[in-house]
């Protein structure tokens, strides 16, 4: 997820709801992976500025999935880590493949403390004190695991059955009002919403700061040459 991959789903977004269409689902052309989260070459060794425009378009994605008027639905159709994660917290319905692909976020793992509101969101999608040791930890559940603790609502044998699964919550809602899901759905999460919305400058200024600060750094650094020695090995 680098910048040009938010920018186009915050301009679905903004189709999806000029067109009045009943809803939107979210999954992957990749059999094996949904999405790696947020790109970590657009974290290391950032330039301020467009690392700013890229948390921003982030926090533009999460106000309008919360505030539509349309339904969404997510269908993890392999491994999710952080930023897709959160792109499937902030979803109405959430359906995974089973499989051995994992779900979760490890950005403590690569040295990233996670915004307040997206700890908000967490604690209100599984409890408080699975999110709390989850977000510490960088623990990845597996599909059922992440059924089990409430991430995902559930589970699919196949891409083409989770599809499916996402369409049949979205036909669910055809008796209520759009404006009555999105009112109702802020009330749910006023709590991660209400607080992005009045601190988003803040929120913006913490996370770049947080990205680019020397520790932060180094530790991406070490994880990126994880990664790349583990790719030179196979």
């Amino acid at each position: 997820m680098n910048l040009d991959v938010v920018t186009d789903i915050t301009n679905v977004l903004s189709k999806v709801d000029e067109n009045k269409w009943k809803g939107l689902i979210f999954t992957s052309a990749s059999s094996k992976i949904f999405s790696a989260g947020l790109d970590l070459g657009e974290l290391y060794k950032a330039d301020p500025n467009r690392l700013r425009l890229m948390w921003h378009t982030m926090q533009e994605i999460a106000i309008k999935m919360l505030t539509c008027n349309f339904v969404t639905a997510v269908a993890i159709n392999g491994h999710s880590s952080a930023g897709s994660t959160l792109l499937s917290m902030l979803s109405d319905h959430r359906v995974a493949v089973d499989g051995d692909h994992t779900i979760g976020f490890n950005d403590t793992a690569v040295g990233i403390v996670p915004p307040l509101w997206v700890v908000k969101l967490m604690s209100h999608t599984i409890p408080t004190r699975k999110a709390e040791s989850a977000i510490i930890r960088s623990t990845l559940f597996l599909p059922k695991e992440a059924l089990e603790v409430g991430m995902i609502d559930e589970l699919a044998s196949d891409k083409t059955d989770a599809i499916a699964k996402c369409k049949g919550f979205i036909r669910s809602m055809d008796h209520i009002a759009p404006k009555v899901i999105s009112k109702t759905r802020q009330l749910t999460k006023r709590d991660p919403l209400s607080w992005l919305v009045e601190n988003r400058r803040a929120d913006c200024d913490e996370f770049v700061s947080k990205i680019l600060s020397a520790d932060t750094q180094y530790i991406m650094e070490n994880y990126l040459n994880t990664l790349k020695s583990k790719k030179s090995s196979k």
